[in-house]
């Protein structure tokens, strides 16, 4: 009983994942609404760093993928490796990596500042699955078709991994 009665607060409080809102590298506002019913891989970036090389990966995927697959790259310096503005992101993504994934601003992704979209990503209060901090750079978050969070990859496994390209293929 009193299990039943936590469940069905804990489902009051969840935040719609479709509710949030990001600014893209541009600076202009984009509703996560955008994205309903279309799986979207969600990826805290850096230009350079240990796991920088992923963002070739990230294209990869994207190339392979991307009819079924909206990947969002948040740029942030909250592990110390992304010293760039959005500008001198955009156009090393751009013109480097030749990247067509979708790329937000530079986000705080740990810090008290944390912006709406990170915050829902590592709150099981917020998503009502996991509870997991960013703990580096290339951090990556699955999220199905409904919006829900299904899947968490540490920057140890490669946009490209059968793990990933598996729970994606799943969803």
């Amino acid at each position: 009983m009193l299990t039943n009665i936590l469940s069905s607060i804990l489902i009051f409080i969840i935040t719609n994942f479709y509710s949030l809102q990001y600014k893209n590298i541009d600076g202009d506002v984009v509703s996560v609404n955008t994205y309903s019913g279309k799986k979207v891989l969600i990826v805290n970036i850096a230009t350079t760093g240990p796991y920088s090389n992923q963002l070739v990966g990230l294209q990869q995927l994207q190339q392979q993928l991307g009819d079924s697959l909206v990947i969002i790259a948040i740029p942030s310096n909250s592990f110390g490796n992304e010293p760039n503005s959005n500008a001198a992101i955009k156009t090393y993504c751009t013109s480097q990596i030749h990247s067509t994934f979708i790329i937000t601003e530079k986000m705080d992704v740990i810090q008290s500042s944390i912006h709406s979209l990170p915050y829902w990503l590592t709150h099981i209060s917020e998503n009502g699955a996991y509870g997991n901090a960013f703990s580096s750079d290339f951090n990556k978050f699955l999220i199905d078709r409904e919006g829900n969070l299904v899947g968490i990859f540490s920057a140890n496994v490669a946009p490209t991994d059968l793990k990933i390209i598996n729970a994606i293929n799943s969803y």
